[in-house]
């Protein structure tokens, strides 16, 4: 998997140590949401150097990219995609734009961009999938917009947050490419 994509709204690349302030920012700006809906990062953005560190270590390109969502060179936000060791031979795609940066098409193009690029680099992928919080109506709008289809409601696995549902999110292969970016 490439360090860079990019697409006319946004680039993907590869964490940078000198982006521990810029990320800093984006976790302070965005502390109340990111602990709402995403408790587990909230928590993983303690230490944000330790963060930037381990993300700089396993992008690998192969099961695990953390990408840094990057909006005409101001660090917007993150994007992992992980490929699962499941039945179904899927990749997950995860993220979060800073909450003064939501609502102006950033966490859609990421993930489009990321859908199209993952689908050419492993072919043999069935689906993307990505999950969210049933209470988090953002992202689920981000996820119809990427072309995702609801596939499944669960009682989230994880602690749960005000709404205890996750709605799974799924893109099929063979429905063709997300929407282009």
């Amino acid at each position: 998997m490439p360090q860079t994509i990019t697409s006319d709204l946004v680039t993907l690349r590869g964490w940078r140590l000198d982006d521990e302030a810029a990320l800093a920012e984006a976790r302070d700006v965005s502390a109340t949401e990111l602990a709402k809906w995403w408790p587990g990062m909230s928590r993983e953005l303690d230490d944000v150097a330790a963060f930037i560190e381990y993300s700089v270590e396993v992008f690998d390109g192969g099961e695990l990219s953390r990408f840094a969502i990057d909006v005409d060179g101001e660090l917007t936000g993150y994007l992992s995609v992980t490929r699962l060791h499941n039945d179904a031979g899927e990749a997950e795609v995860a993220y979060w734009v800073r909450t003064d940066r939501s609502g102006r098409g950033i966490a859609t193009a990421a993930v489009q961009t990321v859908a199209v690029m993952v689908f050419g680099h492993w072919p043999d992928l069935p689906r993307i999938v990505l999950r969210c919080e049933g209470g988090n109506t953002g992202s689920m709008r981000v996820a119809e917009r990427s072309g995702f289809a609801r596939s499944a409601d669960t009682v989230a696995s994880r602690p749960p947050t005000e709404a205890d549902v996750e709605v799974l999110w799924a893109l099929e292969r063979e429905r063709g490419r997300p929407p282009a970016p």
